[in-house]
């Protein structure tokens, strides 16, 4: 097995190699080289990478971002692209940028990836995709490459249609469109290299240079020569060529690096971050002693390398190899290639670095992202590339700040009968404890959110609070401002008579505590490690009183041995006040699931396993009453809406039996427990009707039907349990 994994593996690196070709080539066209020198940059980088990587599956070479900041770069210092000072320049960069990534690997700035955010890093490539794709453009038609932001970019593709050709636009086109086509309904089939070899075979055989289709040059065979980068163009430009160097460098880091993870993440790899920043360091290194652009990872070919379940770096070493036989034997076909197919072969692979899904869900979840994903992709296609990184790493910033800033707002209380704090508004019947405010701040306390902290506290005191507790678990650092204001807060309460308490926090936020000048505090007890310590520390003790009137019924207190609230607190922990409608939803699609299905229901399975597999781990007999409440009531709903055939009348007859039957067997267990219990069943029943009925009035009146023939079926099977359960309901009277 493992070695016929080695040789699929070793046969998807020719696979990759040929892929490479075309969009190397284009890549490299991009940065200012002739063509072949992106098949160099997919000789020693490729191999380097391969053997030091930690990732079984990532592809490295010359790809899109580093090409276009090289490009751009070229343009800044005033170099001709294609020229013998770019092939000197060039390499020079490559070199330095190396230099700076092995700076990284040295104080381990993998780390500092984290501090990109998806939207930044999705907006800047999002923008140099974009942007290149416009330089391309002309090229698709017949014209030469246009470089520059996007007011120079459009006028200069408008003057580029004077030499407009409409074959080669055909071309162009028709190569996006099929490569688009197959990479969505058959992504195994190597589009780009058939493509390729079709648009050699037109060359060839149709005479399409006749109709005044460009060729791209023919590179005469052989391997490369190495180059001795030349420390003297970077002395002669040296902030521009450090800023390049460094963008592209964080660039290389955090858009390879991150997908790695990604990558890693979907099929389970360990991935080793210092290494990885390792293995870009020599792949640069031996990019530039290629005389090639910057080189990357490239997410494309790792994502076709990936859907052929590769396991191994094989593949990079295997393409390596590939790619120095055909730069030793093939290179002359590369004389056949039209320009108008590898611009198209480009473009294709450009649309797929702009991420539209990434833009498409942080518009509908979160538009304070989405913004500054737009606003990075715009500064890079109107300023540049080197704008789009200041303003990415600007809007990070501020991001972040504004992020933990924010106030909180979560006050905490308690449910009756149950253990513990939750929050208000959160969860169904929580009541703050009579004099007692409970707050609990989410983020690290500094001098831009201390004053939302004081603002919030002081809010919620009122001429009853007696005790105002701060749940800071998750304040895991404090500053000097925010100490400051603190103790300002504690001196405040204690000249109104409130007792003030910082609570469930860790021991080293006290040293801090202390450093910062809020030692009374500690001195005085008035941090304590539990909530409870410090409501028993005010003679306050269990059951506490709570605010709110002492008869008002409160949901879920169910307290027997088959389990307390576990399934609806679950669910108001995961979707807060949506949780009622998202059982709701759950148990329609399981009406529909039933109503659908072909085979007989049996009432034993009802709700049964499948019910508690699909909802949550924990499953109190209470939740599943409540559930199949739901349940029913959803079938009334059905019976009162569905145009039924007799066949689908025969169905609902059996659902409404089988639910009937499990509901008697979920009464019978309730028997079993004391009548405090079977009070809280009916007092539950009771609301959930009344709410029913206030929603849907015909469809109750279906489902009280249901329900009195379930009191039929009790008084049948089980007397004594019908005779318990309205004995209770005359004492709720």
């Amino acid at each position: 097995m493992i070695k016929n994994a080695r040789i699929k593996d070793a046969l998807i690196g020719v696979v990759i190699a040929f892929v490479s070709i075309p969009i190397s080539m284009g890549y490299a066209m991009i940065a200012g080289l002739p063509a072949v020198y992106g098949l160099y940059g997919s000789v020693l980088p490729i191999l380097f990478f391969g053997l030091i990587s930690s990732s079984p599956r990532f592809v490295f070479g010359v790809d899109a971002a580093p090409a276009a900041l090289t490009g751009a770069f070229l343009v800044t210092i005033g170099v001709e692209p294609f020229s013998e000072e770019a092939l000197s320049v060039i390499p020079s960069l490559t070199f330095l940028t190396a230099l700076i990534l092995l700076a990284f690997t040295l104080i381990g700035a993998d780390r500092l990836t984290r501090f990109v955010s998806s939207p930044v890093m999705g907006g800047f490539i999002s923008g140099i995709g974009a942007e290149i794709i416009l330089m391309q453009v002309p090229k698709l038609f017949g014209g030469n490459a246009v470089h520059g932001e996007l007011f120079v970019l459009i006028p200069a593709i408008i003057r580029e249609t004077d030499s407009f050709n409409l074959l080669s636009l055909i071309l162009g086109i028709s190569t996006i469109i099929i490569i688009l086509f197959f990479k969505k309904k058959s992504p195994l089939i190597p589009m780009t290299v058939i493509l390729m070899a079709l648009g050699a075979v037109l060359a060839v055989f149709t005479g399409i240079t006749d109709m005044g289709v460009k060729l791209l040059e023919a590179p005469s065979p052989g391997m490369f020569g190495l180059v001795i980068p030349d420390i003297s163009k970077i002395l002669s430009y040296p902030d521009e060529f450090f800023t390049a160097a460094f963008t592209i460098a964080l660039v290389v880091t955090s858009e390879t690096l991150l997908s790695t993870r990604s990558f890693a993440l979907k099929r389970g790899d360990r991935i080793n971050g210092r290494r990885e920043l390792e293995a870009y360091t020599a792949a640069m290194f031996s990019a530039a002693i290629s005389g090639c652009c910057p080189v990357n990872g490239s997410v494309s070919r790792t994502g076709i390398a990936d859907q052929y379940k590769v396991s191994s770096q094989l593949m990079s070493i295997t393409a390596s190899a590939t790619m120095v036989l055909i730069l030793l034997f093939a290179t002359p076909l590369i004389g056949w290639m039209p320009v108008p197919v590898l611009t198209g072969i480009v473009i294709s692979a450009l649309l797929g670095i702009i991420e539209f899904g990434l833009a498409r869900r942080l518009f509908n979840t979160a538009k304070n992202e989405f913004a500054i994903f737009v606003s990075v992709a715009l500064v890079v296609l109107l300023f540049g590339t080197m704008f789009g990184v200041i303003a990415g790493v600007i809007l990070s910033f501020i991001s972040y700040i504004v992020k933990i800033s924010g106030s909180s707002k979560v006050f905490l209380g308690c449910i009756p009968g149950e253990e513990g704090f939750f929050s208000i508004g959160r969860y169904k019947g929580v009541r703050q404890i009579r004099g007692v405010v409970i707050y609990r701040f989410q983020h690290p306390l500094f001098f831009a959110n201390a004053m939302e902290f004081q603002k919030d506290i002081e809010e919620a005191v009122t001429d009853e609070t007696k005790v105002v507790i701060v749940d800071a678990g998750n304040i895991s650092s404090i500053d000097v401002t925010a100490a400051e204001y603190l103790l300002k807060i504690y001196e405040n309460m204690k000249e109104k008579g409130i007792r003030f308490f910082l609570t469930e926090h860790s021991g080293e936020l006290n040293d801090a505590l202390h450093e910062y000048g809020c030692g009374v505090m500690l001195s005085e007890w008035a941090v304590l490690p539990k909530i409870e310590l410090a409501l028993r520390a005010c003679g306050i003790c269990e059951p506490y009183t709570l605010d709110g009137k002492e008869d008002e019924p409160y949901e879920l207190t169910d307290t027997s041995s088959y389990g307390a609230r576990s399934a609806l607190a679950l669910f108001e922990w995961a979707f807060g006040q949506d949780a009622e409608n998202r059982m709701r939803e759950l148990a329609d699609d399981y009406v529909k699931e039933m109503m659908l299905s072909s085979e007989g229901i049996e009432p034993e399975a009802m709700p049964g396993e499948a019910i508690r597999k699909r909802l949550i781990p924990v499953w109190g007999l209470m939740d599943e009453e409540w559930f199949l409440d739901i349940v029913e009531m959803r079938v009334a709903e059905y019976a009162k809406n569905l145009s039924h055939d007799a066949d689908v009348n025969s169905r609902l007859d059996r659902i409404e039996m089988a639910l009937a039957q499990y509901h008697a067997y979920i009464d019978k267990r309730f028997s079993e427990s004391d009548e405090s219990l079977i009070a809280d069943l009916i007092r539950l029943r009771r609301k959930r009707e009344l709410e029913f009925k206030t929603r849907d009035p015909e469809a109750y009146e279906i489902y009280r039907a249901e329900r009195h023939e379930h009191r039929n079926r009790l008084r049948e099977k089980y007397p004594r349990l019908l005779a318990k359960i309205d004995k209770v309901r005359d004492e709720l009277k």
